[in-house]
């Protein structure tokens, strides 16, 4: 069985960062995933990083930045006023960050024009496509 997540995106606010009582560093930020057909609004993620990666988050995340991140889903539960809640949690174990070398505002002008047009690969960054090659050859060796 495997549980994996790739999401690319744009980080939704500062990296915040805590401290187990071990000591061992957190760091949590949101991650908004735009759609890119139809619905406009767009997916919010919570990711959690550890060690070595929370580490470089600190240090060089910051809000509004483009990102691939790579983790597994985790469900946590906490009580609130006597009653369980539920939430969902992407824990990191690789990011990258993604540059972009083209203008992004004409690909959001052109996906705006048709939010019917099906998916198609020659609208994704070669970037990204390079950076989920090399994520998804993890697994298939």
């Amino acid at each position: 069985m495997i549980n994996l997540v790739l999401l690319h995106g744009n980080t939704g606010d500062e990296p915040k960062v805590s401290y187990t009582t071990t000591g061992k560093m957190k760091v949590t930020f949101s991650l908004a995933v735009n759609q890119p057909f139809g619905d406009k609004k767009p997916d919010w993620f919570r990711i959690e990083c550890w060690g070595k990666l929370a580490e470089v988050m600190q240090k060089h995340g910051f809000k509004g930045q483009k990102l691939l991140v790579k983790g597994s889903i985790r469900t946590e539960k906490y009580d609130k006023d006597g009653e369980t809640q539920y939430y969902t949690k992407i824990v990191a174990s690789e990011i990258d960050i993604i540059n972009w070398s083209f203008d992004e505002a004409d690909l959001v002008q052109e996906r705006s024009t048709d939010n019917n047009r099906p998916f198609n690969w020659k609208d994704v960054p070669v970037e990204v496509t390079q950076a989920l090659q090399k994520h998804l050859a993890t697994f298939i060796t």
